[in-house]
């Protein structure tokens, strides 16, 4: 599964493997500029687990006092490990995929 947020963030809220490609593309306009990220939930979440990917416009390399960012998000680190599943030029992998869009 990918799950994308065309704007705003991701919130990662189990401390339980994620099977899925987590993307948050929201373009910020330069430093601090409210890009997407993937942050932790209300059940505060300080460990990701993510067996597929992430792709996020910040992971916050600045004062995360101002706002939180991906890297404040998790003060315990994680794994983020790459699946071979999602890599769609795997030929005849995807003949039977679907799409589902929600606005």
């Amino acid at each position: 599964m990918t799950i994308i947020a065309l704007e705003g963030n991701i919130q990662l809220d189990t401390r339980d493997e994620i099977d899925a490609y987590l993307v948050a593309f929201f373009p910020g306009t330069g430093a601090m500029a409210q890009g997407g990220r993937l942050l932790s939930g209300p059940a505060g979440v300080t460990k990701m687990n993510v067996f597929g990917g992430v792709a996020v416009w910040e992971m916050g390399l600045y004062d995360t006092e101002v706002r939180p960012t991906t890297m404040s998000a998790f003060p315990d680190g994680g794994l983020i490990r790459y699946n071979i599943r999602f890599n769609h030029d795997q030929g005849g992998l995807y003949k039977w995929s679907r799409q589902l869009v929600v606005s």
